[in-house]
């Protein structure tokens, strides 16, 4: 039997996104493969050392992240395996690990969910032009030429990676799980839902202002980040804080409306989000911000709705619409589930290993 170690950074019995389509992967895999999986997730870890929260200051995540990529190349270099996969984030650690695996020639795929430096440059965190800027883009093309192949989430990043980088990478998206995921019948009271971070790329005020306009109807909020504070003192918005993944889908089939409002940017309008694949799963129907590749794939398939953030009066009378006339969606969406994107990725696997 092959043997595979999986590097998932945060671990796949947590609360995160990545953990969990790690934990979707190694389960498929492990039908077919040896798996070995290694995270470095505070209060999860596999590895001796871990990663920073995202409260900690840049110049310590950045420290945790190198300590925790030379264990983990050590712990690589000396685990008889077939095949390495890492997955993002941590981005230094992947990098570094990357790099040191190529040295020694070991195989290894790269599970990309968001690119890497591309998106300190859309942060503001780091320009393109500088020696740090123009050095981190020279390094990250040896670590993803080196790989053998590399997966990734969307179509936009497919097409970057193959503009950037000399590998061709295999989109497979996220998903929602199918065992957990369906619809039920909603309460009479008409509830608008959104769940997931509520960090920078999130457009919160956009939220906000919606749900005070919108004074009569629930709205309900479920995640944890830095903008959190603003959704204090309005009557009409329950704040859920983070709730575990094993109660989100509750949450998400009780509700009439999933929403995905994220700020303008290259990185948005070539996402999609997890909690999206979540909503249609339920059969909720969408609205998200900005234009992208999850609105155009909802009006696409007539299962949503996408506008500008400017279009905010626009994004009011189509909630009022959908309260009125709430329907659910009935196309077949078996091939965005969790457990059928992780036949692919398997697929993708026995590949690089016959």
């Amino acid at each position: 039997m092959k043997r595979i170690l999986y590097f998932s950074g945060l671990n796949p019995e947590g609360n995160s996104a990545a953990g969990v389509r790690a934990k979707f992967f190694i389960a498929d895999l492990s039908n077919e493969f040896k798996i070995k999986n290694l995270s470095a997730e505070k209060g999860l870890s596999h590895l001796t050392f871990t990663l920073a929260s995202n409260q900690e200051r840049l110049l310590i995540r950045l420290l945790k992240e190198v300590i925790v990529a030379f264990e983990l190349s050590l712990r690589i270099l000396t685990t008889k395996c077939d095949l390495i996969i890492l997955s993002s984030p941590p981005y230094f650690t992947n990098l570094i690990a990357a790099i040191i695996l190529r040295v020694f020639r070991k195989k290894y795929i790269f599970d990309i969910r968001d690119l890497y430096p591309e998106v300190f440059f859309h942060m503001n965190l780091l320009k393109r032009d500088t020696i740090t800027g123009r050095f981190l883009l020279w390094i990250t093309k040896i670590a993803l030429d080196g790989a053998t192949t590399s997966i990734t989430v969307t179509e936009g990043l497919v097409k970057a990676i193959q503009s950037n980088y000399h590998i061709e990478p295999v989109l497979i998206y996220n998903g929602y799980d199918a065992n957990h995921f369906y619809e039920i019948q909603k309460d009479d009271e008409f509830k608008v839902l959104f769940h997931g971070n509520l960090g920078k790329m999130q457009n919160i005020d956009l939220l906000v202002s919606v749900a005070k306009e919108l004074h009569d109807i629930e709205f309900i909020v479920a995640g944890k980040g830095p903008q959190e504070h603003k959704l204090a003192n309005l009557p009409n918005l329950s704040f859920l804080g983070e709730v575990l993944n094993s109660e989100i889908p509750k949450i998400v089939k009780s509700s009439h409306l999933g929403l995905s409002f994220r700020n303008d940017g290259i990185i948005n309008e070539t996402s999609f989000p997890v909690k999206i694949f979540e909503y249609l799963g339920a059969k909720l129907p969408v609205i998200s911000t900005p234009h992208s590749e999850a609105g155009f794939f909802l009006e696409k398939n007539k299962l949503g709705f996408q506008y500008k953030n400017s279009e905010r009066n626009q994004i009011v009378n189509k909630i009022r619409e959908i309260q009125k006339n709430s329907n659910t969606n009935n196309v077949d969406l078996t091939k965005y589930s969790r457990q059928y994107q992780s036949k692919k990725f398997t697929d993708v696997v026995r590949e690089v290993l016959n």
